[in-house]
C-alpha cells in the first residue's frame, strides 16, 4: 500500500482501502458536516466522536523517535532496541 493524498473520489462504486481508523474518521466528519441540516445542530456526543476519531488517526501516524537509553553514556556504546547494542 502506498501513501498518497487524494482530493476527490473517482465515483460512488470504487472501493478504497484505507488504514485502520480512517473509515471512522470519515464517517464522524461526514456526520458532523450533515448534522446541522438533519438534526438542527451538532450534538456534544457527535462532536466528541469526531474528535476521538481524528485523534486516533493522528496517533496511528506517529513515528516515535529512537532515543538512546542513556544520553550521558560515552559514544563507545551505541545502538538502540531495534539495531542492537554495539560495544
Amino acid at each position: 500500500m502506498t501513501r498518497a493524498p487524494f482530493a476527490t473520489f473517482a465515483d460512488l462504486d470504487t472501493a478504497y482501502t484505507l488504514p485502520s481508523g480512517y473509515q471512522g474518521a470519515f464517517a464522524a466528519s461526514l456526520a458532523v458536516a450533515m448534522a446541522p441540516a438533519l438534526l438542527g445542530g451538532v450534538t456534544p456526543g457527535l462532536a466528541a466522536a469526531k474528535k476521538e476519531a481524528l485523534f486516533n488517526v493522528a496517533n496511528a501516524n506517529v513515528r516515535p523517535a529512537m532515543v538512546p537509553a542513556n544520553p550521558m553514556a560515552p559514544r563507545a556504546t551505541s545502538g538502540n532496541i531495534l539495531t542492537g547494542w554495539n560495544r
